[in-house]
Formats: C-alpha cells, sequence, structure tokens
C-alpha cells in the first residue's frame, strides 16, 4: 500500500497590486491540481503578500514551523524558486528540510523536486536559482535608489 503524501501549498506575491491581479489565484490553483494529480493531501494552505527579500518573514517561518511540527508533511509545493524564497538563509532552512528531514520541495515552473536524494549538480541548479533570486531583489533595491536619488537632484 502506497504511503499517502502530505503537502502544504506555498503561494506568494509581493505586493498588495499582484494580489489585486491574478496570480495568487492562478498560483494556488496550479499547486491545487498538482497535489491532486500526484495524490497529495493538502495540509495547510500558505498563501500570503509579504516580499521574499527582507530577513523575518512572517509567513515563511509560520510555513517552515508547521513543517518542523508536524512530521507527517512530506512535500513542500511552490511555483518556482522565487515564489519561496529570495535570499540565501532561506535556501538553506529549504536544503536543510530536504536534507535533514526528508521533506520534498517541488517547484512547478522549474521542474525540480529537490529531496534528501537529490544529487549534488541539482542543489548546485537550486543554488544558482537562489543566487539569480537574490540578484534580482539586490539590483532592484539599487534601481530604486537611482530612480529616488535622480528625484532628489531634480527638486
Amino acid at each position: 500500500m502506497e504511503k499517502v503524501r502530505k503537502c502544504v501549498i506555498n503561494a506568494r506575491v509581493s505586493t498588495r497590486e499582484q494580489k489585486e491581479g491574478y496570480s495568487l489565484d492562478v498560483q494556488t490553483d496550479e499547486l491545487r491540481n498538482y497535489a491532486h494529480v500526484n495524490r497529495m493531501i493538502i495540509g495547510k494552505e500558505f498563501v500570503y503578500v509579504e516580499s521574499a527579500s527582507k530577513q523575518g518573514r512572517t509567513h515563511f517561518e509560520e510555513m517552515i514551523a508547521y513543517v518542523l511540527a508536524n512530521p507527517d508533511i512530506t512535500d513542500i509545493l511552490a511555483e518556482k524558486t522565487d515564489r519561496i524564497l529570495r535570499n540565501l538563509n532561506d535556501f538553506t532552512l529549504i536544503q536543510d528540510l530536504a536534507r535533514s528531514r526528508g521533506v520534498n520541495i517541488h517547484l512547478l515552473k522549474e521542474g525540480q523536486i529537490v529531496s534528501k536524494e537529490t544529487k549534488s549538480q541539482d542543489w548546485l541548479v537550486q543554488a544558482f536559482f537562489a543566487l539569480m533570486a537574490t540578484h534580482y531583489t539586490m539590483n532592484l533595491a539599487e534601481e530604486s535608489m537611482k530612480g529616488v536619488l535622480q528625484k532628489a537632484k531634480s527638486g
């Protein structure tokens, strides 16, 4: 008999404007469908608006705590790397859940499932995705600051 797999869904957008669009609905629908097709029971859904670039992310930390407190959770579903993390500290947490706790991390758009059995070259690919997400956030902050400084110079 096949063991029942229980998952959590992680769907995130960065801004209220994105929430008003369809991004959260699309993510959630895709993740629910993926869970259904793969015969997973959804233990909890974490659907939220929160920047992934800052430390101390309330909803992300709640998800991690929930997974740690519920050993029957075997899988985390996310649309892609940058929906679940945008900094290397969070990448380390996710990697530890997979490698030490045996939690499978499904990244639908990237076609990746990282797990305890993931080979080093696949972790390298995931590390690159995490680095690209980190770079995106840092670059966006720099570009925003240039605009602010230019406006200040212009009066």
